[in-house]
């Protein structure tokens, strides 16, 4: 029926309506005529009534009413003509849903809704088109032969007497089909082509394309997706699948399918660099002929650097190198420690599993929280009665400081308690300590204190020193392993009860209303609640990692668009979220996380940092802020934590400091800022030219997370995408330098724990300004220093930004928004001017290099190609691990 596909009314996923349009459409369905609905103005934009006539306006009815009226000749001014249409639209209604072409879906609200049923639709060749004379295009289909693109606001009945002017023409086409086993299909059909003469009347009068030309002659259609780390293991799976079917002909992939992944039929491989070693690039490139292809083609991209360029002069690199066999050393700490961190957790995991059952199996939300269900209505539940506990007038408002191991692991971890809400502290002491998890550090404590000649201790201290033995831990104490593995776990806990239980804040601040946001809410608290265990654990560094990235931070894709594709799936929403645990699962994809694109810190801050634009699947989202790890809500300066990376002029040595009044190097005692950190938007220039002392200082906050603005939709446009630049990391190792084997050449040093500080200085270089009320974020385009009326003008308009989330009670429509919402006084203490930063504590290894003729080191941006060289070649690491520094 005319004006149904334009309407949306299908049921597919908002995923797979935008796959058939270049705009982005809302999922629409349709209720039976004369409803009577007294629909809110979101639900009134994709809840339609079946079509009636505008008894008020009928002439402006919609096309389908006015297309039957016309070619009846009906003058829909009249009663009884009406009635008479609007008795058949109510037949069709009927038919539709008799023959299933129209299916009910759930009960939305009360009310029965309908949609088309997209799997009926099917693909026909025309072999009569018809003429539009309003469009001059050909149409498949017409109604009596009226073109559907009448005028809108004519009268039915003055177009009755021009009813001849909206009358289309048909013509029948041929349909070519070329002579079996014909080898030269294309020269066949262009002959056919020039020859047919239907087609080139067509072709004269603009109503034949060259695209339709291109559909006889077979050229080929491409159908591609993406295949990373960024995808669930859902739609990989369901790519994968039709990969091996043929329907997507090119996969888009990223090392995802370099091994594990068992696909044949594939001709050709195509690398977009060079892989680091000859092992990689033989598995790449050993992807393709491995079925019955005649002939099998790697087309590898080399980018100018030395290691590309290399492989490009020689392109029998791989086939020549000799391979190292794998080594596993036992000289690092942190791994040693992770893998008898490892044996404590399975010997402690079968005390918690039921009858048959495996600790693959087990979530996040069991082990951290003891949340057992993890349907969408039980977290809802949970999340309730979590809220009802810690408000409860009985509860002891001092939890946290009574609680002694509670309190001492906040000391340990430097959290700040102070200027909190009775209910976080409250909920985040009663997650913290009622979890699996919290009972595993108390036995860890006891384990410390028990008699060390016991039985129990003995044989614990027997399995620590077999996985220990020859490593650099095998001379410390029991104590002190024991201490590090409650150390590493604790910080894995209180990440994920801090994050549980912002959410479960924010969500009694909404929970006397209808807020959408609500359910995004128990929708993320969820997405913590079900992830794997064992991931999260390798995540936070508490699991070997075994080569996997941490500090891993999401990219938070969900809006108030994708809550109604939720909302369309209640059984996927209220079924139980069971981990997959068969052999062909992800459960080692630590790049994505229920559903959200994840990736490791160092990446993320340039990748998804705020105004970029980031295609995920298909659809273009783009970065609107930060999820911070506490928000402003009363103007206090003591929420979000932010931090100084400095570099001292006088000895060089870089380091992270707090933001207080006086910093002095952690290394020399040179004083690197005197003077007051609050307020630093308004410093005059020499303000802030005497707090740096002419050192190199980055005001940075690090965040927990990206995210998308909560009212914008995501479109599929790549047209216009912009990108931060990327930054080289920062690297200090502290300690004595050693000669290289040479000692002419220079000298090298490593650092157990040294720092490595990764940046995003924004598009412009300068920073962004960021509201520590809501998050939202915007690169500065102009130095504070150098040209501070456009940059104050910049930060003047952004405080007058809408909030990118809710950010108080009652659901708040992006129309009702007022400007200024986070900062309603324009006050300026939610913006300021910050760099998005992270720090890393981890092995370091530094060498400088000299020029043995002139013994000056190799310090220049010319030397690069031969320090990255000699790195790559001296210690056999990739290259892109390394860092230059002149």
């Amino acid at each position: 029926m005319g004006g149904l596909p334009e309407q949306r009314i299908l049921d597919l996923s908002e995923n797979k309506i935008n796959s058939l349009s270049t705009r982005f459409f809302k999922i629409k369905q349709l209720v039976k005529p004369n409803s009577e609905l007294n629909l809110n103005k979101r639900d009134s934009n994709t809840t339609r009534e079946w079509a009636q006539i505008n008894t008020d306006a009928p002439n402006n009815s919609i096309r389908v009413i006015r297309l039957l009226a016309l070619a009846a000749n009906l003058d829909l001014t009249e009663a009884y003509n009406q009635d008479l249409i609007n008795t058949i639209l109510m037949r069709a209604w009927k038919d539709l849903i008799r023959v299933g072409l129209l299916t009910a879906k759930p009960i939305d609200g009360g009310i029965q809704v309908y949609q088309l049923n997209f799997n009926n639709t099917s693909l026909s060749i025309p072999l009569k088109v018809w003429v539009c004379p309003v469009t001059n295009r050909l149409l498949p289909k017409t109604f009596k032969g009226i073109t559907p693109y009448i005028p809108r606001h004519s009268k039915i009945k003055e177009l009755v007497d021009k009813k001849e002017k909206y009358l289309c023409r048909h013509e029948e086409i041929e349909i070519f089909i070329p002579s079996p086993g014909e080898p030269r299909f294309k020269r066949e059909a262009e002959q056919w082509l020039q020859s047919n003469e239907t087609i080139q009347r067509l072709r004269k009068e603009n109503l034949w394309s060259d695209i339709s030309s291109d559909v006889i002659r077979g050229v080929n259609t491409i159908v591609t997706e993406e295949h990373s780390a960024q995808l669930s293991s859902t739609y990989l799976k369901e790519y994968e699948k039709r990969f091996k079917e043929g329907e997507i002909n090119i996969l888009n992939c990223s090392t995802t399918m370099e091994m594990g992944v068992d696909i044949g039929g594939i001709s050709s491989v195509a690398m977009s660099n060079v892989p680091p070693h000859p092992a990689n690039y033989l598995q790449r490139t050993g992807r393709a002929g491995r079925s019955r292809e005649s002939t099998a083609t790697a087309f590898t991209l080399c980018k100018d650097n030395p290691h590309e360029q290399m492989v490009f002069n020689n392109t029998l690199w791989a086939f020549n190198t000799q391979i190292s066999p794998p080594y596993i050393t036992l000289e690092s700490d942190r791994i040693v420690q992770r893998h008898i961190n490892a044996y404590l957790l399975a010997s402690y995991l079968p005390e918690l599993l039921a009858e048959n059952e495996s600790a693959l199996t087990l979530n996040s939300g069991f082990f951290f929280f003891n949340w057992k269900d993890t349907r969408f209505k039980d977290i809802e539940a949970l999340v309730k009665f979590s809220i009802k506990a810690a408000l409860d007038p009985d509860a002891d408002s001092h939890k946290i400081k009574n609680n002694l191991l509670v309190n001492e692991i906040n000391e340990l971890l430097q959290f700040n308690f102070e200027s909190e809400s009775d209910l976080y502290k409250n909920l985040y002491c009663n997650l913290f300590e009622s979890s699996p998890a919290y009972i595993f550090i108390e036995k860890l404590q006891h384990l410390i204190q028990i008699d060390r000649k016991s039985e129990y201790r003995q044989s614990i201290q027997h399995k620590i020193d077999t996985i220990r033995k020859a490593s650099s831990l095998e001379g410390i104490s029991l104590t002190q392993i024991i201490q590090k593995s409650i150390l590493d776990l604790v910080k894995a806990q209180s990440y994920l009860v801090n994050r549980v239980a912002r959410r479960i804040e924010e969500y009694h601040t909404f929970s006397d209303s209808k807020s959408s946001y609500l359910s995004k809410l128990i929708f993320d608290i969820r997405s913590i609640v079900c992830g794997y265990l064992l991931s999260d654990l390798a995540r936070h560094n508490f699991l070997p990692r075994y080569g996997f990235p941490s500090g891993l931070v999401e990219f938070d894709i969900y809006s108030l668009y994708a809550e109604n594709s939720d909302k369309s799936d209640s059984k996927k929403k209220n079924s139980a979220n069971t981990v997959d645990v068969s052999l062909s699962s992800r459960i080692d994809n630590l790049s994505t996380h229920a559903s959200k694109p994840v990736r490791d810190i160092a990446i993320a801050i340039r990748e998804y940092a705020p105004g970029n634009e980031i295609a995920v699947d298909g659809l273009v989202y783009q970065s609107a802020g930060l999820e911070l790890s506490r928000y402003y809500s009363t103007g206090g300066n003591d929420a979000q934590i932010i931090n100084l990376f400095a570099r001292c002029k006088n000895c060089g040595a870089m380091d992270v400091y707090p933001s207080s009044k006086h910093i002095a190097c952690s290394n020399c005692g040179t004083t690197i800022r005197n003077g007051s950190p609050e307020n630093q938007n308004s410093l005059s220039h020499e303000e802030d030219t005497l707090k740096k002392l002419n050192h190199d200082v980055v005001t940075y906050v690090e965040p927990m997370g990206f995210r998308v603005d909560y009212y914008t939709a995501p479109h599929n446009s790549i047209e216009h995408q912009s990108f931060v630049p990327v930054e080289d990391p920062k690297i200090q190792a502290k300690g004595s330098l050693h000669p290289l084997i040479s000692p002419n050449i220079g000298s090298f040093r490593t650092d157990e724990d040294g720092l490595v500080f990764h940046q995003s200085s924004g598009i412009y270089g300068h920073g962004y300004f960021i509201c520590l009320g809501c998050g939202r974020a915007e690169s500065s385009r102009f130095d504070r220093l150098k040209n501070y009326d456009n940059w104050n003008d910049q930060r003047t308009n952004f405080l007058k930004h809408l909030p990118m989330k809710p950010i108080s009670k009652g659901h708040i429509s992006k129309e009702e928004l007022k400007a200024g919402a986070c900062d309603p006084e324009e006050k300026g203490f939610l913006v300021q001017n910050l760099f998005i930063g992270a720090q890393d504590r981890t092995n370091v290894f530094e060498m400088y290099l000299k020029d043995p003729k002139t013994d000056q080191f190799l310090n220049k941006e010319e030397d690069k190609v031969i320090i990255l060289t000699y790195a790559v070649k001296s210690v056999d690491i990739d290259l892109g691990d390394f860092s230059y520094a002149a």
